[in-house]
């Protein structure tokens, strides 16, 4: 993750650090409004909705958009539209980019300057994605749990350089489960980077992995792994992922 990254941070850093504080306020102030808009939900220990995306991961997406420059965006889990926002300000730097973001609830809270960027869809992945008229889609950001039939519609809806950014990357959480699956659909042919403490500048401590095709990485002049590692990775996860949720249920 790291190397990949500072290839990245080389040409936008400043502009990540110049955004961190804008970033923070607009996530704040978009937890106070969905709270108000909806009091049931649930809420943080500030007493604000909870679930958002952090200012690390805001920083890790924000930089990601503006580094690969993505036509086409796809999100499963809008929530209320904290990341959708976040890749909306570096999709209007890049001034190509168009987000569909789609949830089977309804509590998007974002206000309507991003109405021209994002697209959002209320339904599931396996519906939304029929929903989006240009393909293929460049870069995937997944805050939702996927199932073999969506990870093959998302496979067949990518290209060969698609990148697809999976949050909540932490064992047992959804993020490792999703990230087999889309291996798997892919027949095992993504790197998977997983998220790790990223040292001054960039500062970050994200829950963001990413999964990215061998013709990026080469790009960026990085080493792919071969078919074999990639698969035996991916089952270790996997087992992993299994072995601690059946612990928790102990």
């Amino acid at each position: 993750m790291e190397n990949f990254v500072y290839k990245l941070w080389t040409d936008f850093g400043d502009e990540v650090i110049n955004k961190v504080g804008i970033f923070a306020k607009k996530i704040d102030s978009l937890r106070k409004e969905a709270s108000k808009k909806f009091p049931d939900t649930k809420q943080n220990i500030d007493g604000y909705i909870s679930g958002t995306v952090s200012v690390s991961d805001a920083k890790l997406l924000y930089l990601l958009v503006r580094g690969l420059k993505p036509k086409i965006i796809f999100e499963i889990g809008t929530w209320i539209g904290s990341s959708s926002m976040v890749m909306a300000e570096a999709a209007r730097a890049n001034g190509n980019t168009h987000i569909y973001t789609c949830d089977i609830n309804d509590f998007y809270s974002v206000e309507n300057e991003y109405s021209n960027i994002i697209t959002r869809i209320n339904k599931n992945s396996v519906k939304a994605i029929e929903d989006i008229p240009e393909e293929p889609i460049n870069f995937l950001f997944i805050d939702g749990s996927l199932d073999v039939q969506s990870a093959n519609k998302i496979v067949a809806k990518s290209s060969v350089s698609t990148v697809i950014a999976l949050h909540d990357f932490i064992i047992p959480e959804k993020g490792v489960h999703n990230a087999f699956l889309l291996q798997k659909a892919s027949g095992f042919s993504f790197e998977l980077l997983e998220p790790t403490p990223l040292r001054h500048p960039f500062d970050t401590n994200s829950s963001i992995a990413l999964l990215i095709p061998k013709s990026v990485i080469e790009s960026y002049s990085l080493t792919p792994t071969s078919k074999l590692q990639r698969t035996l990775r991916a089952y270790r996860l996997l087992i992993l992922y299994y072995f601690f949720r059946i612990s928790k249920k102990i």
